[in-house]
């Protein structure tokens, strides 16, 4: 038996007390050469509203006088691509309709008088659950509506809808922005540690600088084994890693259906390790070298083991990367805990009985606390592969001892897993054969 053994769609905005920073992600629509309508509107200046918000974090894209049809797939389409654990916001510029139903319907420049348009209801639940995102919000910048919305009755929880400028942004999104260091459509090295940078599927990775540290464990560590022999690794180029555990949305492969995550951004599981290598070198590296201009000695792929452990551990020599101390674990991972042994699971025997992380199966990533590095889900959660066949980190079903840093497990490479995941890295070469 393996060693792990033993061990509706909500959209939450961020509370502005405790908010992480975030990605954030705009998609700016500029309403004005209006067809069918008798008054007429500005052109809005997007590349303004563009230029602040971009100062405070903000990825925005533009677009102008888009029609009904093109309005709803843009909307999509963004939607999509939003970040990971992010922000959605569309800026709306133009002519809107309130309903009798109290709805508002955004309108297309080829709307004709009396026609419906889009429902902001309707876009609104595309970024609930379409993409990464876990907040979403709408300013609508145009003339007054009459009748006065019923916003409450139409808008899908957790989602805003606010009317007036786009001065609107800093007082409607609580929390913080954070920059990637280029666009998606962009790829660039990181620098330093923090830095980080969002592909054109949304998914946001951290900069693992070069560098060296110690793998494996201490003899006498509680729940070592004795495969776990410390030695000295060097580091000698920087990655990227992705920040979370590679999730529903993110999954390269659209026809995979087997993953038993509920949520869009539960991790992606019930993939096996040659098709996870495999989508990962040939699907990923394919599009990053069309979109987003990723040099030929580029490549994403599964981390080394030796990759992994540098990026969970984080500059930490502790047996977890918060410490030592394993009654921190529940504000840092999802494992084998008190709600897992009471839900009479078949591995739950093995589970804790009194820590309990909140979770009694998979969480959505980013649901704990980061690493010093800003990884998230580093202990438990899913297990993770590596590029040799090994898994990393322990998984929900697993013991505190087995979400150690130094923990690993082997499965065989065709096995499909409900707590096996992966995160991919973007590095230059082929990674070397462990």
């Amino acid at each position: 038996m393996s060693r792990l053994f033993p061990a509706t769609i909500s959209l939450l905005l961020l509370a502005a007390t405790a908010s992480p920073a975030e990605h954030r992600a705009a998609l700016l629509i500029g309403n004005s050469d209006y067809q069918n309508q008798s008054s007429t509107l500005p052109a809005a200046d997007l590349a303004a509203v563009a230029a602040v918000w971009e100062k405070s974090g903000v990825q925005c894209e533009a677009l102008h006088n888009l029609d009904q049809k093109k309005l709803k797939s843009s909307v999509e389409d963004f939607a999509n691509h939003s970040p990971t654990n992010g922000s959605a916001i569309v800026y709306f510029s133009g002519h809107a309709m309130a309903t009798a139903a109290g709805d508002v319907h955004l309108l297309g420049t080829n709307a004709r008088p009396g026609d419906g348009g889009y429902p902001a209801s309707e876009l609104l639940t595309a970024l609930a659950s379409r993409g990464g995102s876990r907040s979403a919000l709408l300013i609508i910048d145009g003339p007054p509506l009459l009748p006065e919305p019923k916003l409450d009755t139409t808008v899908p929880r957790g989602c805003q809808i606010v009317f007036g400028g786009a001065d609107l942004l800093e007082r409607s999104l609580p929390g913080i922005g954070t920059r990637a260091i280029s666009p998606p459509d962009r790829f660039m090295p990181g620098q330093k540690i923090g830095d980080e940078w969002v592909n054109a599927r949304g998914t946001v990775f951290c900069w693992c600088p070069p560098g060296t540290y110690t793998s494996g464990s201490p003899p006498g560590t509680p729940g070592r084994f004795p495969d776990e022999g410390q030695r000295e690794v060097v580091i000698p180029r920087g990655f990227w890693i992705s920040k979370y555990e590679l999730t529903v949305t993110e999954n390269p492969r659209s026809r995979h259906n087997k993953a038993t995550g509920s949520h869009k951004n539960h991790p992606l599981t019930m993939v096996n390790h040659d098709d996870a290598k495999q989508m990962t070198l040939k699907i990923l590296t394919e599009e990053g070298h069309q979109h987003a201009a990723l040099p030929g000695d580029w490549q994403y792929s599964l981390p080394t083991e030796e990759q992994w452990e540098y990026a969970a551990r984080a500059g930490t020599t502790t047996h977890y990367s918060f410490g030592d101390d394993q009654q921190l674990l529940p504000e840092y991972g999802n494992f084998g805990d008190k709600s897992y042994y009471e839900s009479l699971d078949i591995f739950s025997n093995s589970a804790h009985r009194t820590l309990d992380d909140g979770t009694v199966r998979q969480a959505s990533v980013g649901r704990h606390n980061p690493n010093p590095w800003g990884l998230h889900d580093v202990h438990g959660n899913v297990a993770e592969w590596c590029l040799n066949g090994a898994i990393r980190g322990g998984g929900w079903v697993s013991s505190p001892e087995n979400c150690r840093s130094a923990y690993r497990d082997h499965f065989s490479s065709r096995n499909e897993q409900e707590f096996i995941g992966y995160r991919i890295v973007i590095q230059t070469c082929p990674p070397s054969k462990e």
